[in-house]
């Protein structure tokens, strides 16, 4: 077996030292490479697409569901698998803008100030999103379902 040399030892311990600076040179050469790293990682996902694939299966079947439900919720939201729970016990499953029950709900949030709003179904998650969260497109389409109905 080879031994690591001086300098890759030195390299190892400086990325540890100073992380932000090797973030920076990374997210520097991105930018100016763009491109050609985008080509060799389509290339390489092209070549080793089973062994990728195997990996992505393993980690997911090592951990499980709930640990990446954990993961995923705490990075977009915030927070954790706990909260979520918590939160859809008290909508009893249901969505708060329909009420339908639903076994998995999606998290509502301001796209502005981050603040969770609460739990909905794929299809008013959707629409709300669909509308920008805006009030005043929200009014507007109501007012014209008003008007719909009222021309019959």
């Amino acid at each position: 077996m080879v031994s690591e040399s001086y300098q890759a030892k030195w390299k190892r311990e400086d990325r540890k030292k100073f992380p932000e600076k090797y973030k920076k040179y990374k997210s520097t050469y991105y930018e100016k490479n763009k491109k050609q790293v985008l080509e060799r990682v389509k290339e390489y996902q092209e070549k080793n697409r089973e062994l990728i694939n195997k990996r992505k299966k393993s980690k997911y079947q090592s951990h499980g569901y709930a640990y990446h439900k954990d993961i995923s919720l705490m990075r977009n939201y915030g927070i954790g698998l706990d909260v979520y729970q918590k939160m859809y016990d008290e909508q009893l499953g249901n969505c708060k803008i329909c009420g339908v029950y639903q076994e998995v709900l999606n998290v509502d949030h301001c796209h502005n100030s981050k603040a969770i709003r609460g739990l909905l179904c794929q299809k008013c998650n959707q629409g709300i999103g669909l509308f920008k969260d805006s009030e005043v497109l929200l009014a507007n389409a109501i007012e014209y379902l008003v008007l719909g109905k009222k021309k019959k």
